[in-house]
């Protein structure tokens, strides 16, 4: 589902087909020798929350939701998934099991973001003006 750059450090999100609900995130060892399992996350809450994520399987995806990105926060548990989910970008924390619903999509947004693609470019702060 997601594999790229988090907190300087290479991960990989997956989840099984007969149980899209659950995430297991796993993280490439810095000598690059093995994958490390990190966690297992249920987004049954979510789904419970926002049904959509099932029945908009048809329209997004096999799982209803896209993971955008992956952000490490100040303390090693401290994960945050960016998702998309039909007519939302969601941030889910999970460390605090909690999730804000940081956008809500109008119609033409939903149908334009193509959920095979992974849009979101984590935010790195420097020197040089943008």
């Amino acid at each position: 589902m997601y594999f790229g750059e988090c907190g300087g450090g290479l991960i990989l999100i997956q989840s099984r087909l007969y149980c899209p609900s659950r995430l297991s995130i796993f993280e490439l060892e810095r000598d690059y020798s093995s994958w490390v399992f990190k966690c297992q996350v249920n987004l049954r809450a979510l789904i419970s929350a926002f049904p959509a994520m099932e029945s908009g399987r048809n329209d997004y995806l096999v799982h209803g939701y896209n993971v955008l990105c992956a952000v490490k926060g100040e303390s090693e548990r401290g994960l945050v998934l960016f998702l998309a989910i039909p007519g939302r970008i969601v941030s889910c924390n999970l460390k605090k099991k909690t999730w804000d619903v940081l956008r809500d999509l109008v119609p033409r947004e939903s149908e334009a973001l193509d959920l095979n693609v992974s849009y979101a470019v984590p935010f790195i702060e420097t020197i040089f003006p943008v």
